[in-house]
C-alpha cells in the first residue's frame, strides 16, 4: 500500500497504521496473522463500535514500511556571466598600422550560454530556432507518437485537447548550470495537471531526471509537487509538496548545479528548498526536457530553459 499523504515526515518521527475493512472493525484484514511466539507483544484493535481498543495478546500482525527521505541541501549560489561589450578589429592592408580597433557597449547585455530553449506561444515553437543552430527548438507530439497540429499550440497558453509534448531538440546533456523558469497553471480538479520533466547532469550512462507536476485542489487551489526519477527514470520519488498555492498561474524556478548537485526550487520568487542529488543509471532514457499536457487538464504560458553561462 501507499500512504500518498505520509509525506514530508521527519525520520525522528513515528507513524501510527490502523487497518480496517470499513465494516467490521473488530478484526484487521488482508493482513498476515502470526503466532504470538513470534511477536509476544500482540496487536491492538478496535473491540466495539464505539471505537475502544483492546489488545489481541493471542496473535501478532506481520507488516514492513519503507519510506524515502529528502534532505535538504545547502543554500545554492550561481554565477553568471554577461556580455558588456563588444570590440571589432579592422584590417585594410597588410600593415600593422591599416589596422583599426573600436568597441561598442551593449545596451542590453546578453547572458553568456552555452545553449537556449525559449517559448512564449506566440508563434510555432516547432520552428523557432532562438539558439541559432540550425535546427528547429521543439519537437511537438501527441499520447500516440504523432506530431501535433500546430494550430493545437498556437495562442497564449498551450492546453490542447489531447495529451500533448514538447521535447527539447536537439538531444542535450544539461551537464552545466541549468535555469528553468516556468509559468503553469492546473484547469481541472485531479492529479492530470501540467508536467514538466528535464534529465540533467548526463555522463556515461548515468543522469538525474526531476518531475514538476502541478494538480489543482477540491479548494480551487493548487499544489505543486518535485519528483526525483529512480534507475532508468521507471519510476519516481517526491521530495518537495507545495500545498494552497493560488488559483491561476504558478511561477516556478529550478536552479540545477551539475557542479554541486543540487536542485533550487523557487515558486512565485519564494525560495522553497535546495535538494542534493545523485545521478542513477539512465541507458535508453531520453536526453531532453519536455512539458506535457493531458485533454485540456493545464497550459502554460512560457517556458525558458538557460544552459551554460561561461563566455
Amino acid at each position: 500500500a501507499s500512504f500518498s499523504a505520509a509525506n514530508e515526515l521527519s525520520p525522528d518521527q513515528g507513524v501510527c497504521i490502523v487497518v480496517y475493512d470499513g465494516h467490521n472493525k473488530s478484526w484487521p484484514v488482508e493482513t498476515t496473522v502470526l503466532d504470538k511466539d513470534l511477536h509476544p507483544d500482540g496487536f491492538t484493535t478496535i473491540t466495539n463500535e464505539e471505537g475502544s481498543f483492546g489488545v489481541v495478546g493471542s496473535h501478532a500482525m506481520l507488516f514492513s514500511a519503507r519510506c524515502f527521505t529528502a534532505t535538504p541541501g545547502a543554500d545554492q549560489e550561481a554565477t553568471r556571466d554577461y556580455y558588456t561589450g563588444v570590440h571589432f578589429a579592422l584590417h585594410s592592408g597588410d600593415r600593422p598600422m591599416d589596422r583599426i580597433r573600436t568597441g561598442t557597449k551593449l545596451l542590453n547585455r546578453p547572458e553568456a550560454l552555452t545553449t537556449l530553449w525559449k517559448i512564449d506561444f506566440e508563434s510555432d515553437p516547432t520552428a523557432d530556432d532562438r539558439n541559432l543552430d540550425d535546427t528547429d527548438d521543439w519537437v511537438s507530439q501527441d499520447d500516440d507518437g504523432d506530431v501535433l497540429d500546430v494550430s493545437d499550440l498556437l495562442g497564449d497558453l498551450l492546453g490542447t485537447g489531447t495529451t500533448a509534448v514538447l521535447t527539447t531538440n536537439p538531444s542535450e546533456n544539461f551537464s552545466e548550470l541549468t535555469t528553468v523558469e516556468i509559468s503553469m497553471h492546473a484547469l481541472q480538479f485531479g492529479e492530470d495537471g501540467p508536467r514538466f520533466d528535464i534529465h540533467v547532469d548526463r555522463d556515461s550512462g548515468y543522469a538525474a531526471g526531476f518531475r514538476l507536476a502541478l494538480d489543482k485542489a477540491s479548494d480551487e487551489t493548487q499544489t505543486l509537487k518535485l519528483f526525483e526519477k529512480e534507475a532508468y527514470f521507471l519510476s519516481e520519488n517526491l521530495i518537495g509538496e507545495y500545498s494552497q498555492l493560488q488559483a491561476g498561474e504558478i511561477d516556478v524556478r529550478l536552479l540545477i548545479d551539475p557542479d554541486l548537485n543540487t536542485i533550487n526550487l523557487k515558486v512565485n520568487g519564494v525560495h522553497q528548498d535546495t535538494f542534493s542529488y545523485d545521478p542513477v543509471v539512465a541507458i535508453g532514457t531520453d536526453a531532453s526536457a519536455s512539458i506535457t499536457t493531458r485533454a485540456e487538464q493545464g497550459e502554460f504560458s512560457y517556458l525558458r530553459i538557460r544552459v551554460g553561462g561561461n563566455p
